[in-house]
């Protein structure tokens, strides 16, 4: 998607007519799902259809920001411009998208395969060790027999505990799904120790750079909000402060009142928010803050990625730590009744 945008950029700005510029991309571009998307488009604006239109039509490929962006870019007959802005958003949103898997993803091989071992001791070695200790009839332990314990509830109810976990986990997804549910997953995530202030300076971020995008290529500050709603369809508290903020800026108060009045953005944002209303350079001050959260988000992964690494080691470390003394704290008691 950042490739079209720029390409089509390039071949517009170089004179080439906008039908001609998308049916030549659609017989070029190597990704056969948005090459059969862009032959419908051309269709349809060799029937005269607008570009915003066209592209509305195809929903999970245009989101509404691609939609609202290029309706700008038509009105204002700067299109080569607005899909400059268009590739710029792109991009920006997929590097923060990479660097968040980039975190998680050495961690979550890591404390797979940590599981793994640890699951595997449990089951095949832990039971081992219980059978012996069954047929000398020692006293074992509590932390050797609470081993043992779990160990057996695993190897002998493991289809019931698996049965168990996915009824939870179906439970928990329907629960989400309701509006109640909803709320309350919303509010988690931006309220948990240490990741709720990293998922808020996310969910702040985006809706910095997607403001800053519609409103410097023309884009009222209503149709901005309207289309935002939408962009926050996982968190309903943003989606619903966005919504207050709609109604209160469309009576006629100003955005970075509303905004504040919502008690949901930080102080930061809205007192720069202000500014730039009071200068008349909104779009270039939401533009500054939301490199600044880029920063902050930035700067919250390069902390993950240094500490997640020595608590997931010394973590699952410490528990198969535990699992063996429990396990040799017998034996060695055992070897000095034969002694």
């Amino acid at each position: 998607m950042i490739f079209f945008s720029q390409q089509v950029s390039t071949l517009l700005k170089g004179g080439l007519p906008l039908v001609k510029t998308v049916g030549l991309l659609a017989n070029n571009v190597e990704n056969k799902a948005l090459g059969a998307t862009l032959r419908d488009i051309t269709q349809d604006l060799s029937k005269g259809t607008p570009f915003h239109l066209a592209l509305k039509k195809h929903p999970k490929i245009f989101s509404a920001i691609w939609v609202a962006l290029i309706q700008a870019g038509e009105i204002s007959g700067q299109m080569p411009q607005a899909m400059d802005l268009i590739g710029g958003y792109t991009e920006t949103r997929e590097k923060i998208r990479s660097k968040i898997i980039s975190a998680l993803t050495y961690p979550a091989i890591l404390f797979t395969m940590s599981m793994g071992v640890l699951i595997f001791f449990i089951l095949k070695i832990v039971p081992v060790f219980a059978g012996i200790f069954e047929d000398f009839g020692m006293k074992l332990p509590l932390l050797t027999q609470i081993i043992i314990d779990i160990s057996m509830l695993l190897t002998h109810h493991s289809m019931k505990l698996i049965a168990v976990f996915i009824a939870g986990a179906v439970g928990l997804k329907s629960y989400f799904s309701t509006a109640a549910g909803k709320h309350t997953r919303s509010k988690l995530l931006i309220t948990v120790p240490i990741l709720g202030s990293f998922v808020k300076n996310v969910l702040v971020e985006r809706l910095l750079t997607t403001l800053s995008s519609l409103l410097s290529s023309g884009v009222t500050i209503l149709n901005c909000l309207s289309v935002m709603e939408g962009l926050f369809e996982d968190n309903v508290l943003f989606q619903a402060a966005l919504r207050e903020v709609s109604k209160e800026v469309t009576a006629g108060k100003p955005l970075s009142g509303a905004f504040k009045r919502t008690r949901l953005f930080p102080n930061l944002v809205t007192e720069m928010m202000l500014m730039g209303e009071e200068s008349g350079k909104l779009p270039d001050i939401l533009n500054t803050l939301s490199n600044f959260y880029r920063e902050q988000i930035d700067q919250s992964i390069t902390r993950f990625t240094a500490l997640i690494d020595p608590i997931l080691v010394v973590g699952v470390g410490g528990i198969i730590g535990v699992i063996v003394l429990s396990i040799f704290v017998p034996i060695f008691k055992l070897s000095q009744i034969k002694g």
